[in-house]
Order: structure tokens, then C-alpha cells, then sequence
């Protein structure tokens, strides 16, 4: 705004004058009423000017502003933001403002430099016989009245559109839904449906129409073959081979071996064996006994030799937290920070409104489109009219 009005530099070096020189005063600038009333009237004079530097600049801006396009959720439509908007809207308050000020009973002068102060906003009032000079309390009621009346036709002017433009959403409401939960297709259709589709088998995912299968190459050393996807099966199995091989699978590591030294020849293809390899990598009770020794702090010389060396200031870290005491956290120390506790049908609302949509599902096949389309009610009524709703 200070870009769009040349003035606006000497407006703040006024402003930042009156502020310092109010500072150096200190209180003797209230002490002394002469010199207390002319700095007030010189910050009334500079609340205005400034004021209506803000609504010109504006007014300069607001008309280079694009006439279309879209806005982010949550923000103010553009009629929200224009000068003439703005103008209205602070006219509506200090009409509201005055009038609550003569209903609390303050006095008459203190009523006259109160609307004295915003006239001199360039804010528009009803008119005034002699600005309230010699005007009873009866009178001054009267006044609120109209100014009462005033704000009730500025909120109207200032909500039509609005309203208008809220009723044309609320009767296209029933077509989105049920558009939304149709199929995606080159009609529409909405994300809700194409999920609702997917779980059903009704379609192949599209996933599976864009994706291609790498297979060996002719030739050593040449590039892959490269082919059309035919199921998802076949996607499934061809990533899991290319994951498997780019992060190493069969190698060998320290824990499948027991004395904690890499096997030469490859390994892998089971995870968490019953038998064979190092404690510390089995799904056997010998293995949860060696874990637990580990996270309690309670390993052996002998237990500590079979793990390389480089690993021996990573295990104290392993081991299970404690409290500044010295004694063991346990699940009594979360339920007393809230944790752990059953959530309420409202926050779990709010989870799945914060989730993110559009996400393939996991080997369970749910996933956040699926569970957002299922929480959505639509209603169907007929009135008395015969039209749905």
C-alpha cells in the first residue's frame, strides 16, 4: 500500500515524530491538560490521515488485482477485500460502537467528541441537529435507533452476495455428492467412486495400466526389456524382485553367523529364523532371552564378544529407558501423560479429515480414499413440493 501512495514515507516519519517526542515527555505530557489535549489532537489528525492513505492505496491496488481465478481454502472472497467492502464494514462498527455507547449512558459531551472523532475518520453518520448540542438523553436514544438501523442495512449490503452465493452451493449439493461417488470416467466422476470401484473389482486399477515389467536383458550387460504390465500380480512380484535387489538382498551380515563374523557364502531368503545364525537375529526362545538380556542391560562377557566390536557403544542405547530416579519407565508413566487412552469418536473424525486422500493401499487393500468415502452421508428426501433434495 505505502509502494501505491506517494505520501506514505512522510506519513511515517509524522507518526514516529509524535511517538518519540511523546516518549521524551514521558508522563509530564499528561500532567499538563494543554499540552496532553494538542498531542491527542495530533494523533487524531495523523489516525486519519492515515486512514485514508490505507483505503487510497488500497483502492490502487485492489484494481490491479485479477478479476478470476481461484482462492485457497480459507481465505476471503475478493468482494472481501476491496476498499468499498472495507469501507462499509468499518461504517457498520462505528455506527454499532456509537450506538452502544449512548445505550451505556455516557455522557453528552463525551458523546460529541466520540462522534466528532469518527466523522473526522471519513466515516459516514447520520446526521445530527447542532452535532448533539443541548440533545437530551431521549433524544440521544433516538439517535442510537438510527444508528442501529444504519449498521442492519449495511450487514444486509455487506451479506447479499454471500448469502446468494452460499444458496447456489446448498442446491448443488446432492448432484456433487452423487457425482463424487460415481466411477472416475471421462464423464467425471470423483475419487471416493474410483476407490469404491477398485475395492469392488468392478475395474482393474489404473495403477496397473501405466506400469511396465523390466525383464532380463538379451544380451550381458545390455539394457532390460521392456514391457506392458498384464495384472497386478505381476507388478507385485516384478517391484518386490527389483526392491530385493537394490537393497541387497542374499548378501551376508554379521548376525548369520553365531560367532558374529560374515558368512562367506550369500545369505537371506528367511527372515527372523527359528535356528541358525547369531541370538540376537532368531524367532526362537533362545532369541527373545538373548533380546531381553539386551534391552535389560544384563549381557555377558561372552554374550558381548559375539557382536563385533564396532557395535559395543551402540548397545547401551538399547537398552530400556529410565526415569531421572534411576528406576524403569513403564506403562503407568504414559497413562498418567494421557497416552494410551481410548480417543473419542470426534478425534478420530478429525484423524481420517486430516489424512491424506489418494494413496495406494497397503497389503490390507484400505486405504484413506476408501475410509473418507465411507464416513460420507448424503440424504435423499422428497418435500412436499415432490422435488428431491
Amino acid at each position: 500500500v505505502l509502494a501505491e501512495w506517494p505520501k506514505g514515507e512522510q506519513l511515517c516519519q509524522k507518526i514516529a515524530a509524535l511517538s518519540s517526542r511523546v516518549s521524551e515527555m514521558g508522563s509530564r505530557a499528561w500532567k499538563d491538560s494543554v499540552v496532553e489535549a494538542a498531542l491527542v489532537k495530533e494523533g487524531d489528525q495523523l489516525m486519519a490521515e492515515a486512514l485514508r492513505a490505507v483505503l487510497a492505496g488500497q483502492e490502487e491496488v485492489h484494481s490491479k488485482l485479477p478479476k478470476v481465478g481461484k482462492r485457497s481454502s480459507g481465505s476471503k472472497r475478493k468482494h472481501q477485500t476491496s476498499p468499498a467492502y472495507l469501507r462499509k464494514a468499518q461504517e457498520m462498527r462505528m455506527a454499532l460502537r456509537l450506538a452502544s455507547y449512548i445505550r451505556e449512558g455516557r455522557k453528552a459531551g463525551w458523546l460529541i467528541t466520540r462522534r466528532m472523532k469518527i466523522k473526522g475518520m471519513s466515516i459516514k453518520l447520520p446526521g445530527l441537529l447542532a452535532d448533539g448540542e443541548g440533545l437530551g438523553m431521549r433524544g440521544w436514544r433516538e439517535y442510537a435507533s438510527l444508528l442501529e438501523e444504519r449498521a442492519k442495512g449495511l450487514r444486509s449490503e455487506l451479506h447479499t452476495d454471500l448469502r446468494q452465493q452460499m444458496k447456489k452451493q446448498r442446491a448443488g449439493r446432492g448432484v456433487r455428492l452423487t457425482k463424487m461417488m460415481e466411477p472416475a470416467s471421462e464423464e467425471g466422476g470423483g475419487r471416493e467412486g474410483a476407490a469404491l470401484t477398485n475395492a469392488q473389482r468392478k475395474s482393474r486399477d489404473g495403477a496397473v495400466d501405466s506400469a511396465v515389467i523390466r525383464e532380463e536383458a538379451d544380451e550381458a550387460g545390455g539394457p532390460p526389456n521392456v514391457r506392458a504390465a498384464t495384472s497386478g500380480e505381476e507388478v507385485k512380484t516384478s517391484t518386490l524382485e527389483y526392491l530385493k535387489q537394490w537393497m541387497g538382498w542374499g548378501r551376508s551380515f554379521w548376525f548369520h553367523s553365531p560367532d558374529g563374523v560374515s558368512p562367506d557364502q550369500p545369505m537371506g531368503g528367511v527372515l527372523w529364523p527359528e535356528s541358525g545364525g547369531h541370538s540376537i537375529y532368531q524367532d526362537s526362545e533362545q532369541g527373545r532371552e538373548f533380546r531381553k538380556r539386551l534391552v535389560g542391560g544384563c549381557l555377558t562377557a561372552e554374550d558381548t564378544s559375539t557382536i563385533p566390536e564396532c557395535f559395543h557403544r551402540m548397545l547401551k542405547h538399547l537398552e530400556r529407558k529410565k526415569a531421572v530416579g534411576g528406576e524403569l519407565i513403564t506403562e503407568e508413566d504414559y497413562s498418567e501423560a494421557g497416552l494410551l487412552q481410548p480417543i473419542t469418536r470426534q478425534k478420530w473424525m478429525q484423524f481420517w479429515a486430516r489424512a491424506r486422500a489418494g494413496k495406494r493401499g497397503g497389503e490390507s487393500e484400505l486405504h484413506a480414499t476408501l475410509i473418507k468415502a465411507a464416513v460420507k452421508k448424503v440424504f435423499m428426501q422428497t418435500g412436499p413440493d415432490g422435488k428431491s433434495k
